[in-house]
């Protein structure tokens, strides 16, 4: 059967703006790829770039270009030929692993043998903010992550503060 491929742009909002030295971020654009064989659906996703649509959109144009020539017999060998490694390959390879391990009803490190962890470590992203604002994110997020992340941006004293709180 010939596989049939969707891909569009998705906006998802942040539970709370995201904020860094050089601005603030709503959310984030992701490119959606969904592959279809059948009964089987496979998705995959990746984000262009943080906060530029633009780019999100010329990379949704590039995947649309690619899946209109390659799309109905891509398999994941082609895809590695074809594509250089990034966001949209990620996006598509990620779909096509998807599917193969819904059509073999196994998950996808038992398709691969890859042997998980008992459990993976996590890095948590604490938004620039006040000290006391970003001491009760890292106290929130502290419980779930192996380890923290701040982001800075102020002077010195400013960030020591953060850093401290």
């Amino acid at each position: 059967m010939t596989l049939r491929w969707t891909v569009n742009l998705e906006d998802r909002a942040y539970r709370r703006p995201f904020i860094i030295a050089r601005g603030v971020l709503p959310g984030v654009t992701c490119l959606i790829a969904v592959v279809q064989d059948g009964a089987f659906i496979g998705r995959g996703e990746a984000e262009p770039h943080e906060s530029d649509r633009t780019v999100a959109k010329v990379m949704l144009a590039e995947a649309r270009e690619f899946l209109g020539q390659y799309g109905g017999a891509l398999d994941r060998a082609l895809l590695h030929r074809l594509l250089p490694a990034g966001p949209l390959r990620n996006a598509l390879d990620c779909a096509l692993w998807d599917l193969a391990a819904k059509q073999a009803g196994r998950g996808i490190a038992d398709l691969t043998g890859i042997a998980l962890p008992p459990r993976l470590p996590v890095t948590a992203t604490v938004s620039l903010d006040m000290p006391k604002v970003m001491a009760a994110e890292a106290r929130d997020k502290a419980a779930d992550a192996s380890l923290l992340k701040l982001k800075l941006g102020g002077g010195v004293a400013e960030d020591s503060a953060r850093v401290a709180a």
